[in-house]
């Protein structure tokens, strides 16, 4: 049998799916397909500040030339990829399948049943990884970590306008969240988190603004604000405020003179918006006893009276806060005063 003189044809090249890692918008400037008028080379960067909705959409539908990348893939910042702009930011469920509450499960078996069992997020995963079901599946279970995360990309917001003289405050602009954490004038860090930005995102049904790229940062929604970071932060953790002596964390604490610290640890740093009387449980995922150990307010409430008795009045140890003060419902009814030995497991 004589062998084929030529190699079979390749097939076209199967299309990457795209990740949180690709939304970066690329440099340098290209022509795309129906550009309309005017044919000449445009960037990311020009199509980023146009305000011209109509002609940005126009753009952002075209294929760039002549290598017939589609502009959400070369440009997804500018043209507002869906993946970029997603609500849980960068996480992803797993595709792993667990044990959890004496069931076999997968994230999306999750998705459907969470609804019917509220706590089944904030269980244990067996056999036990150090992960709750919410570190398995942060998108089917919203995790906080993921809804309150500020997003890296840079975005640009519209231009702000006096509204007695309707004179221009400031031109449209790009910034980031971690710009945000500086401003030390509240009304004018306000002002910014309600402003339009520029992108065309007809699959949310609305303009977005500064405080849906920035939850924490602009702190709108009251479980972004009063939840302390566990990233570091000017060489510093918000943990690291509990070993401070009074003057230090007066001084790190301080709204004015540490703006960024301040907005990052209010929990840690007592801010008592973050601490009235009938807040909610922290819905974070907790360690106590060792970091490869995790438990939640959920799961506090329903141990026995020495677990709970242990967690509520220990210090948690990624966030340095007594535990009573992250899950003020669970630990209800444990005596303060009294000193509770260690646990078994």
């Amino acid at each position: 049998t004589r062998r084929p003189t030529t190699s079979p044809t390749p097939g076209p090249k199967k299309k990457e799916p795209f990740s949180p890692e690709d939304c970066v918008d690329r440099p340098g400037s290209f022509s795309v397909t129906d550009a309309g008028p005017s044919d000449s080379p445009t960037t990311c960067r020009k199509i980023h500040f146009m305000w011209d909705r109509t002609a940005r959409a126009s753009l952002c539908a075209s294929i760039v030339r002549p290598t017939g990348e589609h502009m959400i893939r070369r440009c997804p910042v500018a043209c507002a990829n869906r993946v970029c702009y997603s609500f849980v930011g960068k996480c992803r469920d797993s595709s792993e399948s667990f044990e959890a509450r004496k069931k076999e499960r997968d994230c999306n078996s999750v998705w459907k049943e969470k609804g019917d069992d509220p706590e089944l997020c904030l269980s244990n995963v067996r056999p036990l990884s150090g992960r709750l079901v919410q570190d398995v599946c942060p998108v089917a279970c919203q995790n906080i970590k993921c809804t309150c995360a500020d997003k890296k990309i840079p975005f640009v917001s519209v231009a702000s306008y006096n509204s007695d003289t309707n004179q221009e405050i400031e031109p449209a602009r790009e910034r980031r969240c971690s710009q945000l954490y500086g401003i030390k004038q509240w009304e004018y860090r306000n002002l910014v988190c309600l402003l339009d930005i520029y992108a065309i995102t007809p699959y949310f049904g609305s303009t977005l603004k500064v405080f849906y790229m920035c939850p924490k940062a602009c702190g709108f929604r009251k479980e972004c604000f009063c939840r302390d970071s566990t990233e570091e932060l000017q060489t510093r953790r918000c943990g690291d405020a509990a070993s401070y002596s009074p003057k230090e964390k007066r001084e790190w604490c301080n709204e004015k003179k540490q703006p960024t610290f301040f907005r990052s640890c209010p929990v840690v740093c007592g801010v008592s918006y973050c601490l009235e009387e009938g807040r909610p449980d922290s819905t974070d995922t907790l360690f106590f006893f060792l970091e490869g150990v995790p438990t939640s307010c959920s799961l506090i409430s329903a141990g026995r009276a020495q677990y709970k008795a242990w967690t509520c009045l220990s210090m948690e140890l990624v966030r340095q806060v007594q535990g009573n003060v992250l899950c003020p419902n669970a630990c209800k009814g444990v005596t303060l005063e009294k000193s509770y030995s260690l646990p078994d497991f």
